[in-house]
């Protein structure tokens, strides 16, 4: 879900600070808006998906300083293509990671580590 922030009057006259979009990584748009922040989860548990997501940083995100991704993983499942990705998007697109933390989350009665990249253009 790629998010957009802001107060209501720098982009949205009817007052929304928050908009969320649901699309095909496979088939953006031209048209596509950016935005500030995009959120992404457990996106890259297949080798295949690096490529594709790396390529949605200039398709998807406003540029620095204000182009951020966050992307939340299982820290022990695929440690090899988000090492990937992170080499792609740094040589590829500018794209710095300026924090990573380990993140205990608890949801329904079942427990998970989540790995928690916090990602910005240059």
């Amino acid at each position: 879900f790629p998010i957009r922030w802001g107060r209501g009057d720098d982009w949205n006259s009817n007052g929304t600070v928050c908009a969320a979009e649901v699309f095909d990584w496979n088939a953006v748009r031209a048209d596509q808006r950016t935005f500030d922040l995009v959120l992404a989860c457990d996106v890259l548990y297949e080798s295949h998906a690096v490529a594709p997501v790396s390529a949605l940083i200039p398709k998807l995100t406003n540029g620095a300083p204000r182009g951020r991704w966050m992307l939340a993983d299982p820290p022990d499942r695929a440690p090899k293509n988000r090492a990937a990705f992170l080499e792609r998007v740094k040589s590829d697109h500018g794209m710095e990671l300026v924090r990573e933390t380990r993140e205990t989350v608890t949801r329904a009665g079942s427990t998970d580590d989540v790995l928690v990249l916090d990602l910005r253009l240059r």
